[in-house]
């Protein structure tokens, strides 16, 4: 069977322009240029979960009133009820397979060593502290954490990171289905312009029960480009002379509401929010994502680490989004 994990080293460019066999002309890691990376920010919209288990087990408490007024019989009143919640962790892996042998004879021959240890050679750091790490974290949060929508693996087939679990928006649809949440009448927002946009999200807050609005901080939720032309809008809608770039992300009248863009939302119309403690992120060995083990089989070189990782809102009820749903952006 075919390995369908391996990466070749694609390097017919480099021998092209600089020749197949190594000259020296000072070249280092700097001549080395990549795009950046998107990092994992979309984990700061809810609570990480370190777990030993594969399933977060919560209860929603729903509670009735105490007060009354003064008799000297006992009239008992209250009740509490407990609603199980339960949160699945998906299993994921990384496996890359290099051979840093073709290198020697190349341009790229820096990133080799003299020796006959393909594991020592300067190329295995640079590929999992410049590329390997760095593209976890984006296919994480461009892939996986909002847009993902789990399958389940085929076996000797490499899977893909939009695959790996159920991702926020597919739960809050989900929900929606479900009638489990009532999305709150926004309008077109990318039609909007960036004033009418803030007037907007300020309606949307509106509808929020005051508890939340008043006693707890809240993050709206949005793509990047609509946080910017929030950031517009509020700019534009009250003339503000702001002492600081943050300042604009606040909602004027809710001091402790904030918006926040999320790079997972790209393409995306939906603008959502719910309590952090609400949204749990669970995780089981995500040490491990950055703790490769690393196995040597002839001038080959693998690099393999798994670990678990899901989400899940434990309240619905506590779950505020618009009517846009998982449209994309025109």
């Amino acid at each position: 069977m075919p390995d369908t994990n391996k990466i070749d080293i694609t390097i017919d460019d480099v021998v092209t322009a600089w020749g197949d066999y190594y000259l020296n002309h000072g070249q280092n890691m700097e001549n080395l240029h990549i795009l950046p990376f998107e990092t994992f920010g979309t984990l700061q919209a809810g609570t990480l979960i370190q777990t030993d288990q594969t399933v977060l087990r919560e209860a929603n408490i729903e509670v009735q009133e105490v007060l009354q007024q003064y008799q000297d019989d006992f009239t008992s009143k209250g009740g509490t009820e407990f609603k199980p919640v339960t949160i699945p962790l998906y299993n994921v892996k990384v496996d890359v397979g290099v051979i840093p042998h073709k290198l020697i004879q190349s341009w790229l021959g820096f990133l080799a060593n003299t020796g006959n240890d393909p594991a020592t050679y300067p190329f295995i750091q640079w590929l999992v502290q410049d590329y390997i790490l760095r593209q976890v974290d984006e296919d994480l949060e461009m892939k996986g954490i909002y847009k993902g929508v789990y399958q389940a693996p085929v076996e000797g087939t490499a899977g893909s990171a939009d695959k790996v679990m159920n991702g926020i928006d597919k739960q809050l649809n989900d929900l929606e289905t479900a009638n489990k949440i009532e999305p709150i009448t926004t309008g077109n927002l990318d039609s909007m312009t960036a004033k009418d946009f803030v007037t907007a999200v300020e309606n949307f807050v509106k509808e929020i029960p005051e508890r939340f609005r008043y006693n707890a901080p809240l993050e709206i939720s949005m793509n990047r480009t609509f946080r910017d032309k929030f950031r517009q809008g509020m700019f534009d809608k009250y003339n503000v002379n702001y002492q600081a770039t943050e300042q604009l992300t606040r909602l004027m009248f809710f001091e402790n509401i904030t918006v926040a863009g999320r790079a997972s939302m790209q393409g995306k119309q939906r603008i959502w929010t719910t309590p952090k403690q609400n949204l749990l992120i669970g995780v089981r060995g995500f040490t491990y994502k950055d703790a490769f083990d690393v196995q040597k089989f002839d001038r080959k070189v693998k690099f393999l680490t798994d670990w678990w990782i899901g989400l899940g809102f434990v309240i619905p009820e506590w779950i505020y989004t618009n009517e846009s749903g998982s449209d994309s952006v025109s």
